[in-house]
């Protein structure tokens, strides 16, 4: 279907008139403007901004018009939609953060916060906390710096967002337990353990309540730094407080102790988490017939892989893999192999 530009016109080509006027007319004209655009899904106002009879390009004019969305945050993001945001500023990016930051699911809020990162909006963390700031949208402002690290998260930026989480320190906001997890993570996964045993610390001095994944991620950095023992000793802290270890704690030292070449080890612990009553994933199967391979014991190995098959559990491409290579090396040393099924 064509869309109707004569009456797009009729709508929007007075922009300017609107501007001077009351800025509820422009809520009102646009609000019309996208009720009309939905029907016709082909066409969005981001398109007509490129046409040069058209004039809605002030920071001003959309942070204003934006406002006006404040307690509607589900027409705020068919605004977004339809509009997009070629001409937003930083302030018009954090104030359409705040208020969708108010909708029960946080992640239309980060893809915003996201976007307005990777185009280059936010120079410093500083300039964004201020303008967050200066919305003085106090029932979200807390809630928008935990969206912020969590941005810089999924972008994998850590060093920003433990910045952040300094930042809301200084402000005496404490965040999330979920959004510190996410950053200590992350810190984990890009092997910068040092960051998160600060991080920890900080998260203790602030009476944060630990969560599994808490616990979790703090036992895989004691693995990383080889100190099983601490490891361990951190699994039974952790039950002393009243949290189970779940089956991510034991397949973590599990594959841990695989690495390092003691299967007896992982083994026992494979026996404790069946002991506990924590049912054995692919992962853990995976760790332990990787162990068994690199030790040379292939027929132990595929034992495993056929009762993982028992117990209806997929095997990754990686323990396929290193049974296939094990298999190839057993043919190359000795002139004969073990047959994988697949």
């Amino acid at each position: 279907m064509k869309f109707n530009r004569a009456f797009t016109l009729h709508k929007l080509s007075n922009l300017d008139a609107i501007i001077q006027g009351n800025n509820k007319s422009l809520y009102s004209s646009l609000s019309s403007s996208i009720t009309h655009l939905e029907a016709q899904p082909q066409t969005s106002l981001e398109t007509l901004n490129n046409d040069p009879q058209l004039n809605f390009s002030s920071p001003t004019l959309i942070k204003n018009t934006l406002f006006e969305y404040r307690n509607k945050p589900i027409e705020l993001l068919k605004l977004i939609d339809n509009l997009g945001t070629a001409h937003f500023d930083l302030n018009c990016f954090c104030l359409a953060v705040s208020i969708l930051s108010s909708l029960n699911s946080p992640q239309h809020a980060i893809q915003l916060m996201k976007k307005g990162i990777e185009k280059g909006y936010v120079k410093s963390n500083n300039e964004v906390f201020k303008e967050f700031e200066s919305l003085e949208m106090s029932n979200t402002t807390t809630l928008v710096y935990d969206i912020l690290i969590s941005t810089y998260c999924k972008l994998k930026k850590a060093e920003e967002g433990l910045e952040c989480f300094y930042f809301m320190m200084d402000r005496n906001v404490v965040p999330k337990i979920e959004t510190c997890n996410e950053l200590l993570s992350l810190l984990s996964k890009q092997n910068k353990t040092q960051m998160v045993w600060v991080l920890y610390a900080e998260m203790y001095k602030l009476k944060m309540k630990s969560t599994v994944v808490t616990f979790n991620v703090m036992i895989n950095v004691l693995c990383k730094e080889g100190k099983m023992k601490k490891a361990k000793v951190f699994m039974g802290f952790m039950e002393d407080l009243g949290f189970k270890p779940n089956a991510i704690t034991y397949n973590t030292i599990i594959h841990r102790y695989c690495l390092n070449g003691k299967l007896e080890s992982a083994q026992e612990m494979v026996g404790c988490m069946k002991q506990k009553g924590v049912k054995l994933d692919s992962y853990t199967f995976g760790s332990i017939i990787s162990a068994l391979c690199k030790l040379g014991r292939l027929e132990e190995a595929v034992a495993l892989f056929e009762k993982m098959s028992q117990n209806k559990l997929v095997p990754s491409a990686v323990t396929y893999n290193t049974l296939i290579d094990a298999s190839v090396l057993q043919q190359r040393e000795f002139g004969y192999s073990i047959q994988v099924q697949r």
